[in-house]
């Protein structure tokens, strides 16, 4: 019996939380990722949010609270769209062995005890409200790239905490903050992909995504071309745009200057999807985490959602056209990669570490 099959065939009546968890009980070889992917689809179809918790549901156990030097250490990874941050949400679910879903809803799904971290799309609520009413400077305009440009932890914390006390969409998502030092210190990292290959991987992924259907899932009707060539009219599509034109613009304050400053002063870690391995074994060294808690390289955790044998080749004109949507995003990119290198070296002293740290991560001897 197929458990997609064995989930669609439950009375109609139950909630989509109520069948995930027959679902759990009677196949426990189902993956969490597998769990969650049904969930999603799920509620792709029905039109609600899967993060809103369904009356009956029972979270999953609380394992245990990973500690760095007497810490929990708590995730905030601002999850763009289509940027492979599905491995790396998995990966820091993992690091803090809690249900996913309460980690990947910051918080506002049902939960045992206090979510320990926010990792899934919300984060972006959170961050575009606190990019309203805080304009971070940098410690040293003439190099923006300076890991030292990172704002005090204190100081990025009572930012972040702040919003608890804001009547705005992200007050719902704030419940993972820890309430003082003692209950944990929040770690955030962020990842950017290349914006070209980015969007074209948001055309390819909605054409092939079986629960998005028309209007917002248009991508299905039109040629890439065409479809890029839409995307320029905000509203024409389904009013989404800005995910895949300048998503990181838009999410990280509203102009590329703000966005640099943003990624230099807030992020411990800034990664970069082309370089996924480096990006998780420093994540794990910086929250000091083994290595054997990352996703294998070659296990289905580590390609979610990979949708490359998919696309075809680039045309000259779907090139000129991308190029020209995401030129701010690029913008934003490239500074991404320049800090993304200056903070490895902060992290790992040297590359030759780095190197040694990959190799033992992908040979699984650590």
């Amino acid at each position: 019996l197929r458990p997609l099959g064995a989930l669609t065939a439950l009375p109609k009546e139950m909630t989509c939380g109520t069948r995930l968890l027959l679902l759990a009980t009677l196949f426990p070889f189902v993956s969490l990722s597998t769990r969650l992917s049904i969930r999603r689809s799920q509620s792709a179809t029905s039109g609600l949010d899967y993060c809103k918790a369904d009356p009956g549901v029972t979270p999953g156990p609380l394992i245990q609270q990973h500690r760095k030097h007497g810490t929990t250490v708590i995730p905030y990874f601002l999850k763009f769209h289509k940027v492979g941050g599905t491995t790396v949400m998995l990966a820091l679910n993992s690091f803090v062995n809690q249900d996913s879903t309460c980690t990947q809803c910051c918080g506002q799904s049902v939960c045992v005890g206090q979510p320990l971290g926010c990792t899934g799309h919300k984060s972006l609520v959170i961050m575009r409200e606190l990019l309203k009413h805080y304009k971070p400077q940098l410690l040293n305009e003439d190099d923006p790239a300076d890991p030292a440009n990172l704002l005090p932890y204190a100081e990025r914390e009572a930012m972040l905490k702040s919003l608890q006390g804001e009547a705005g969409p992200a007050l719902e998502y704030t419940s993972w903050m820890p309430a003082s030092s003692t209950e944990g210190r929040m770690y955030i990292i962020t990842v950017l992909r290349h914006p070209m290959e980015r969007i074209r991987s948001k055309y390819y992924f909605n054409r092939d995504e079986e629960s998005c259907m028309l209007p917002a899932c248009i991508a299905k009707s039109v040629t890439f071309l065409e479809w890029l060539q839409m995307e320029k009219s905000p509203g024409v599509t389904s009013g989404k745009s800005s995910e895949s034109c300048c998503e990181y613009t838009i999410g990280l304050g509203g102009s590329v200057r703000r966005a640099k400053v943003a990624l230099a002063t807030l992020f411990d870690l800034v990664g970069i999807t082309e370089e996924m391995d480096e990006l998780l074994v420093s994540a794990a060294v910086s929250m000091g985490m083994a290595f054997s808690e990352l996703p294998k390289p070659d296990s289905p955790e580590y390609t979610q959602r990979n949708n490359s044998d998919n696309k075809d080749p680039w045309t000259d004109e779907e090139w000129q056209a991308a190029l020209e949507l995401v030129s701010d995003d690029t913008e934003v990119y490239n500074f991404a990669q320049e800090l993304n290198a200056r903070q490895m070296v902060h992290i790992w002293g040297n590359q030759g570490r780095l190197d040694r740290a990959v190799l033992k991560y992908r040979s699984g001897s650590a």
